[in-house]
């Protein structure tokens, strides 16, 4: 049983780090690393970029000569991403007692922009003014395959692109619990990542859900859905 405040997740992640520093990575985990472009690429091209991850022959031959296994499920990359849609929405509908900058991550913008949707709508239904900014993809894609250098510099872009919304009265809120808390706890502990502005970021980012918990702790948030 380890005792309290032990990193364990942490830990392992830096040493995996560590290893691939002297071992060297496979093209097959640099590449699946590169989730931002992997979806820039494949949303361009969608829907004919989702036929060789549905394709059981091409699968096959990426298993054996990439090793990625040919059982791996893969979301379906979507057109227009999430960011076109928002754009074409225009101004934002809500101007509130809150104003909020969504972080929409890798999933929402290339493979689920429904996921995005859903996030604005009942944001903005409670009276939140939402935008998107500036911001790549959270680098815990690479930081999970140990490659430290590559995911400091996508941590050290997305506090110089954050940190101006902060201080403009902006929280930051996403729905992807796994880049959030890159953002809040991994950069730091994680990456070693040090300023006011990076603990600016990390104070200032929510959990979608713990975002409409502390909406409903101040009798704020609406549940009335349609």
């Amino acid at each position: 049983v380890c005792p309290h405040n032990v990193l364990v997740a942490e830990m392992n992640t830096i040493a995996k780090a560590r290893l691939a520093a002297k071992r060297g990575l496979p093209f097959r985990n640099r590449l699946l690393g590169r989730s931002e472009r992997i979806g820039q690429l494949g949303s361009v091209l969608a829907p004919l970029s989702n036929f060789p991850i549905q394709n059981p022959i091409l699968r096959w031959l990426g298993e054996k000569l990439i090793g990625i296994s040919r059982h791996a499920a893969f979301a379906p990359f979507a057109r227009p991403t999430f960011r076109a849609w928002f754009q074409k929405t225009g101004e934002p509908l809500a101007v509130g007692h809150r104003k909020v900058l969504y972080f929409h991550g890798c999933a929402s913008n290339y493979y689920e922009p429904r996921v995005g949707k859903a996030a604005v709508q009942v944001l903005e239904r409670n009276g939140c003014r939402v935008i998107i900014g500036e911001q790549n993809c959270c680098g815990l894609p690479m930081q999970s395959n140990g490659e430290f250098r590559a995911a400091r510099a996508y941590a050290r872009a997305n506090v110089r692109k954050l940190a101006p919304y902060v201080r403009e009265g902006y929280v930051i809120v996403g729905t992807s619990t796994s880049c959030t808390l890159a953002l809040k706890h991994e950069y730091e502990t994680v990456l070693g990542l040090e300023g006011e502005e990076v603990r600016l970021v990390a104070e200032n980012t929510y959990d979608f859900f713990e975002f409409l918990l502390l909406l409903e702790s101040e009798g704020k948030l609406d549940t009335g859905f349609h």
